[in-house]
């Protein structure tokens, strides 16, 4: 159970290491650069439906526990 924790997590993880190294290199790079990389990563495919699903994810928590008060 535990082998299978690590490697969801390493898994979900690369994600975010790979996020975080992408911020370091904008440090280096012009700033027009890094506005056209940002523009463009904002405009992410089926970014809205994972938002849309971890809005639906906390409301149902909410009405959850708003019923067992």
């Amino acid at each position: 159970m535990m082998k299978q924790l690590i490697v969801i997590m390493a898994l979900f993880s690369s994600s975010a290491w790979a996020h975080h190294t992408q911020d370091h290199l904008m440090l280096e790079a012009g700033s027009a650069q890094v506005i056209a990389d940002t523009q463009q990563g904002a405009e992410g495919g089926a970014v809205w439906l994972l938002w849309a699903a971890v809005f639906v994810f906390l409301l149902l928590g909410l009405i959850r526990w708003w019923k067992g008060r």
